[in-house]
């Protein structure tokens, strides 16, 4: 048996790279005036990011229990072993639906090899997590490692974020009216993460300007990882919505204060951005000594 890792498209995976790396995504879908989109597939994160500067509202819709359903039968069938690694389930119900499925399965075979876990993650955080988990499975680890594997990076992998204008996240109902009027005052920007506990997004604190976001970025991950004395060569990213200078700043930023050499960039997909608007930027790093060789990621698309 082979263990498949399947995502959803809020993982913010490119599809080059999880095909180079056997990882099947399943796409939520992204709506606007009625129109569906694939997220992935036929709406680009750029052209989404200009069409929401131009005022056009766009909503989310998650992978459904059918498509869960199928798909874990087919990986079944296959004789493959299943991880579903979720998008946050504290701010979608993939995970929600996924768990279903899988139990619905389990009803009628009850040693089917189906686990769905809740990544308390989001964007390329849950990447990060799947890649690795990919490399363990190329050299061999048992299944039950990596799950444990799995379950210890989530726990330990961090981001954190900023957007440029909080409606988005209000709208989506991420965000408090109260969270959405202070990040809106004149030059404040909010920095936000995702709750280990919960899975869902919650304020940490506010800055004037991005210059005082990324210093407070560099202390919390300074602070978090002990002053560096656990990150080793680790593989981290940088991600944006439509923002790449910004997004290459804050990446010089953490190589030259931190010194990190190895740093991903890209672009944050069309489910996230819907809900963060443009201008969002993220960084994903995890907070513990990794081990088991696994610091450093091929990333190449």
């Amino acid at each position: 048996m082979t263990l498949k890792i399947i995502l959803d498209s809020g993982s913010d995976m490119p599809i080059e790279i999880a095909e180079k790396n056997d990882i099947s995504i399943l796409p939520l879908t992204v709506i606007s005036n009625g129109v569906e989109y694939i997220d992935g597939l036929n709406l680009k994160p750029k052209e989404l990011v200009s069409r929401m500067k131009n005022d056009e509202v766009f909503t989310t819709s998650q992978v459904s229990y059918e498509q869960f359903h199928i798909k874990f039968n087919q990986e079944l069938d296959r004789g493959n072993e299943i991880v579903y690694l979720s998008l946050s389930g504290g701010i979608s119900g993939c995970y929600a639906s996924g768990m279903m499925a899988a139990n619905d399965i389990l009803e009628d075979n009850p040693n089917a090899p189906i686990y769905v876990i809740n990544s308390k993650c989001a964007s390329f955080a849950i990447s990060l997590i799947a890649l690795r988990a990919s490399m363990m499975i190329k050299r061999g680890f048992k299944t039950k490692e990596i799950i444990s594997k799995i379950h210890e990076l989530c726990d330990n992998t961090d981001h954190y974020f900023t957007v440029d204008d909080m409606k988005y996240l209000y709208r989506g109902g991420r965000v408090t009216a109260t969270q959405k009027i202070l990040g809106g005052m004149l030059n404040i920007k909010p920095l936000l993460t995702v709750d280990k506990e919960n899975g869902i997004l919650i304020g940490i604190d506010k800055k004037r300007g991005l210059k005082q976001v990324y210093k407070k970025i560099i202390d919390l991950i300074k602070k978090n990882t002990q002053n560096n004395k656990v990150l080793g060569n680790q593989t981290i990213a940088v991600f944006h919505s439509g923002v790449e200078d910004y997004a290459i700043e804050l990446k010089d930023i953490l190589s030259n204060e931190i010194g990190y050499t190895d740093i991903i960039l890209g672009d944050i997909g069309s489910t996230i951005t819907a809900h963060t608007g443009p201008g969002c930027i993220v960084v994903f790093y995890s907070k513990n000594e990794i081990g088991e060789g696994l610091d450093t990621i091929e990333y190449k698309k």
